[in-house]
């Protein structure tokens, strides 16, 4: 279900931590790697499951049990907002002195990592008003378009303060 794909989607802050540092164990990376690694985690949970309201109809006649085929997309809508608000107060986090992420970055970083993180709040609730207004399969492939956008530039946004070109780059190749 969509909490073990953000499990193993959380293993890619891991990877790139390791890719690019010294450590050598999880408790030699900084904090922030491990609580990006959860944002990331249960951010992805929720793009996952506002995926299976695309597809309720072939779920159910195969026998795929997800929670708008268990629960019906009407009760099932509401299991996606937890995800919106962790990666919205996920935004939130990085600007933490504990990381020192914002502390450190310059001040176009910090605008750009504004933008992007406002921008990615801005599309996360649009995503959730349009499933909320009607969980269709039809229309749930506009709320996954707009969950999608906003979960990626939510990713983007910390990346922001310490590349804000690359973040930049990738935002708009995104969109």
């Amino acid at each position: 279900g969509p909490l073990w794909n953000g499990v193993i989607v959380a293993t890619l802050p891991y990877i790139g931590a390791f890719g690019v540092s010294e450590a050598r164990s999880f408790a030699e990376l900084p904090p922030v790697i491990h609580v990006d690694a959860v944002i990331v985690g249960l951010v992805y949970a929720g793009f996952v499951l506002t995926g299976y309201f695309k597809d309720v109809t072939g779920d159910s006649q195969t026998g795929y049990r997800t929670a708008p085929v268990v629960y019906g997309i009407h009760k099932a809508r509401w299991h996606v907002i937890p995800y919106t608000v962790i990666a919205i107060c996920g935004v939130g986090v990085y600007c933490w002195d504990r990381f020192g992420l914002w502390e450190n970055a310059v001040t176009e970083a910090r605008v750009i990592f504004m933008l992007l993180g406002i921008t990615a709040v801005v599309l996360l609730i649009l995503s959730n008003f349009i499933l909320f207004r009607d969980p269709s399969e039809k229309n749930s492939y506009r709320a996954l378009l707009w969950y999608t956008r906003g979960m990626v530039l939510s990713f983007l946004s910390p990346i922001a303060l310490v590349h804000s070109i690359a973040a930049v780059f990738v935002a708009v190749v995104f969109l």
